[in-house]
């Protein structure tokens, strides 16, 4: 591949992160800062790469490089922060646990700005221009290896997260996970493929699988609204009591119910999942207004409906 070719395909997927940056602001009141800060550094990753392959020198080249390192040890600590919003997991999204989640990744950082020293992240590096595109030739560390090895454990806890999740999600509830599978399992794929050695292009294209992980997270905005509805415990919601338990978001979408609640309402589950409660309460103005409501982040309503 080219390095025309790269940067155009590059510079597409850095452009369809950036168009996510004003939607993940906009939903920060649901998901945290942890959502755009995610998409920030995504994008700064892709940006930074292209910078870097474009470079000349070999000391460009490896202050891009290593300016790099920010988005790709921090990008798993946010990510993880997040998915504890869609996973039953609220009660590890504290400031204590980032923090520590955070200790790698900054000395990670700093071993990567002080390599000359100690050589722990790269080691014989000189600039290979026998190719199209020159890119750094060296030999990981045994840091490099500490700090990929500290950001896959972390990529195996969000997929435990998510596979204990799956069991107990139905409805929208399981998109919204099935979508974060798939969009955070392609760049991991990417980059085992990448430090596996099968890469022959020489350069990482995880920023690049990024990009499709855009499109992935785009197409479940638009068609089941994925970031519409923060994921409630499904503890809350308990089949087994006799009066119908409706969960509303707080912008008014139902996001579960119980069983006796589609027996008052003769409906399927799929049929009032994501819907408005005003669209399934039309007859009842009196609940109306309790959908949606925002002094309460969730709003449990037992409703006892009697049939004419």
């Amino acid at each position: 591949m080219s390095l025309s070719s790269y940067t155009m395909i590059a510079s597409l997927s850095a452009i369809i992160i950036l168009l996510l940056f004003p939607y993940s602001i906009k939903r920060r009141g649901y998901l945290g800062l942890p959502f755009p800060i995610t998409i920030f550094l995504i994008f700064f990753w892709i940006t930074s790469q292209i910078i870097e392959l474009n470079s000349i020198t070999l000391e460009s080249k490896i202050f891009w490089a290593n300016i790099q390192y920010i988005p790709i040890m921090f990008i798993p600590v946010c990510f993880l922060y997040l998915l504890f919003q869609f996973t039953d997991s609220r009660h590890l999204q504290n400031k204590i646990i980032f923090f520590i989640l955070s200790l790698v990744p900054v000395l990670g950082n700093i071993l990567v700005w002080t390599n000359e020293k100690h050589s722990l992240i790269r080691e014989n590096v000189f600039l290979n221009t026998s190719g199209e595109i020159a890119l750094i030739e060296k030999n990981f560390g045994m840091g490099f290896w500490f700090l990929a090895a500290y950001n896959y454990s972390l990529c195996l806890f969000m997929f435990y997260l998510l596979f204990t999740s799956m069991k107990d999600k139905r409805g929208i509830y399981g998109k919204q996970i099935y979508f974060f599978s798939i969009s955070i399992f392609l760049p991991i794929l990417a980059n085992i493929y990448n430090l596996s050695g099968l890469n022959k292009l020489g350069f990482d294209l995880t920023p690049l699988v990024f990009g499709i992980s855009g499109l992935i997270i785009y197409f479940g905005i638009i068609k089941y609204q994925i970031f519409d509805m923060v994921p409630i415990a499904r503890s809350y919601i308990v089949d087994q009591i006799k009066s119908g338990v409706i969960v509303t978001d707080r912008t008014g979408k139902i996001v579960d119910l119980n069983k006796f609640a589609l027996k008052i309402f003769n409906k399927e589950k799929d049929d009032i999942l994501g819907k408005k409660g005003k669209d399934i309460f039309y007859n009842y103005p009196e609940l109306i207004k309790y959908c949606g409501r925002k002094k309460k982040k969730i709003l449990i309503l037992k409703l006892k409906i009697q049939r004419i």
